[in-house]
């Protein structure tokens, strides 16, 4: 008797393990994830940027702040990454801390600001919390019918974001 319901034990043990470590974020970006919640911000330079406006592009969304030294150091992978994808993609910097201005983003990514697009969130769109980013810097990748194909936190090399790229084009 005592056998048998450790085996039903272990057997519903084994299958949450099966269902959890299935479901969540994904590694592969084989999976397209459903629409991208679409949002309006001001840019640093106060005009509107509007994510469904891009529909048809690539968009590549970096969630940052000024604060977090790895997102400082995503600044260059973004940029490598521009210079091949210019044509192909639209790249925007959201930085969620809705303490900072633009002028925060200016002086810490003064060297980009100018390459590409940065917003500022804000408590009414709240993009951060839309788009989960928990952990920053964390990079979506919004396909070109406005599905999101990749979403993950963490450094991402440009070697990888051409690859993503490249995979959401396809």
């Amino acid at each position: 008797m005592i056998k048998i319901k450790l085996k039903k034990w272990l057997s519903i043990i084994i299958l949450i393990i099966l269902v959890f470590s299935t479901s969540g974020c994904i590694e592969s970006s084989d999976k397209i994830w459903g629409n991208a919640p679409d949002f309006t911000l001001t840019t640093i330079n106060g005009e509107n940027f509007t994510l469904s406006d891009h529909q048809g592009k690539i968009i590549v969304i970096d969630l940052m702040a000024t604060w977090c030294g790895p997102c400082v150091l995503q600044m260059p992978e973004l940029q490598k990454t521009l210079e091949e994808k210019r044509d192909e993609i639209v790249l925007v910097s959201v930085d969620i801390d809705k303490r900072e201005t633009s002028d925060d983003v200016i002086n810490t990514f003064g060297d980009y600001v100018d390459n590409w697009t940065f917003v500022m969130d804000t408590y009414e769109e709240d993009v951060g919390g839309k788009y989960h980013a928990d952990y920053i810097p964390k990079l979506v990748i919004v396909n070109k019918e406005g599905n999101i194909y990749y979403s993950e936190s963490g450094l991402t090399s440009k070697e990888k974001l051409i690859e993503l790229i490249n995979g959401a084009s396809g």
